[in-house]
């Protein structure tokens, strides 16, 4: 006897829910019928990583006869394993491009839209199926833009006296304003029409080459303009400034929600954390009594590390709430990453006595080694050398400068899986399915890996 066939299929998809993914595969496979009560959105959902891109897999056409296709948030899933795959095994779609990445922000990507600096112009690609297909050039009056930011709907690129807000209307980016702030009372100003953008004179305004924080939640633009130490918060939907937050902002943090922002009361001798939604809304301030030499966010903290070097302090809020999970000394360093899902520190260090780097990981929790293992496999090296960054929420990229590398390790256990070579390390650009670096022989070349 069948016993969910004899209940109501919302009644039997509610209790699939209480299931984890391995047995929501087994129970796909008992029958056609079960298989479709597993194969539905709200099943699957729930497996997914709130930050990762949306990007959907062909589905088989070799069950087709038998089963109906996936629904839409499993497709989302079997891309993420199929670029989790392509990591581990080193397989991807290389592309070569004009451009530069050597600027923070000169290049950003969402999952779906790539944009990069190309000298007095920004271009803009979609990255689809392993294929980067170019969509259109921008530029404003030949000016040099000094980074970029998307979300897809929008494209925000700084140029030197201003800030042009793209918006994408009928598969073209148009023109919606411009930004710039007014030298007489800092605050942020812009212009709608086409004749008043073109003759903007930047003489009268502050321009954002002093700016150094940008990122984007739906339709508002966070920006930090360093000369006026203020961030504000525009919406370019109605063209309008939400907030100001009059701190020196020290770093700045973004997830699809909500921004996280590091400020400094020198007056005071203050540190602090505030996080905003979308609506400019503070959500929460968080107060550590330490130094903050760094900060972190993953899918359910937000961390910060003090400053110092063999053991700092560190405290661990829970993302949402801002409720303070811990706070103790570890033996990390200020270089130290959060693992984007595990509640770990990912550290490099010597191995004594042979002075040979490891790479090792740290829990938050009961500050245990989770995993130690030699930086570039069997051998190691010393060369000069740190944490890049952790791409696809699972892989470690270990960079070593001398030997123009990057060192691939898996961040679920630590193993080295392989090394890409020939790589200028000082200018790369990573991000979830996608790897880009300074072809060193060939000038002003950019090299594109494309994982999805």
């Amino acid at each position: 006897m069948d016993i969910l066939k004899c209940l109501p299929p919302e009644i039997s998809i509610k209790i699939l829910a209480f299931l984890n993914l391995c047995d929501i595969l087994k129970c796909s496979l008992v029958s056609r019928y079960w298989y479709d009560l597993t194969n539905t959105n709200s099943i699957w959902k729930q497996f997914w990583l709130a930050d990762l891109p949306l990007k959907k897999s062909n589905s088989s056409k070799d069950f087709k006869w038998i089963f109906q296709p996936p629904c839409e948030w499993k497709l989302y899933y079997l891309n993420h394993q199929k670029v989790i795959n392509n990591w581990i095994d080193d397989r991807y779609e290389k592309h070569e491009i004009n451009g530069y990445v050597y600027r923070e922000h000169s290049a950003a990507y969402d999952g779906r839209t790539l944009v990069i600096n190309n000298y007095d112009s920004v271009v803009v690609y979609r990255v689809e199926k392993g294929l980067l297909l170019p969509c259109q050039n921008l530029s404003y009056k030949k000016c040099e833009s000094y980074g970029c930011a998307t979300n897809t709907t929008y494209i925000v690129v700084k140029y030197k006296p201003c800030i042009i807000i793209y918006d994408l209307m009928c598969d073209q980016y148009k023109v919606s304003h411009m930004l710039y702030l007014n030298v007489s009372d800092c605050k942020l100003m812009y212009k709608n029409e086409g004749k008043a953008i073109e003759e903007f004179n930047a003489e009268g305004s502050l321009g954002p080459f002093a700016l150094n924080f940008m990122g984007i939640i739906g339709s508002t633009l966070y920006i930090y303009m360093e000369t006026v130490r203020t961030m504000y918060a525009w919406s370019m939907k109605d063209m309008v400034c939400l907030t100001e937050i009059k701190f020196f902002v020290a770093n700045f943090l973004y997830d699809n929600e909500r921004v996280y922002v590091y400020c400094i009361d020198f007056d005071n001798h203050v540190h602090h954390i505030s996080v905003y939604d979308e609506n400019a809304q503070k959500c929460y301030t968080v107060w550590p009594d330490m130094n903050i030499g760094d900060m972190h966010i993953n899918n359910h903290l937000l961390v910060a590390v003090g400053d110092g070097k063999n053991e700092v302090d560190v405290c661990a809020w829970d993302k949402r709430t801002g409720d303070l999970l811990h706070s103790k000394r570890m033996l990390v360093t200020l270089i130290s990453r959060l693992h984007p899902k595990n509640d770990v520190l990912v550290d490099v260090d010597y191995a004594w006595p042979f002075q040979i780097k490891e790479v090792f990981a740290y829990n938050i929790e009961d500050n245990e080694i989770v995993w130690r293992k030699l930086a570039g496999g069997v051998g190691g090296y010393r060369d000069q050398s740190d944490i890049h960054s952790i791409v696809a929420d699972r892989f470690l990229i270990f960079r070593t400068y001398s030997r123009r590398r990057f060192d691939i390790h898996d961040g679920k256990r630590g193993k080295y899986l392989y090394s890409l070579y020939g790589i200028d390390t000082n200018y790369a650009f990573i991000s979830y399915d996608v790897l880009i670096y300074q072809n060193k022989k060939k000038c002003g070349k950019l090299v594109v890996h494309i994982y999805s």
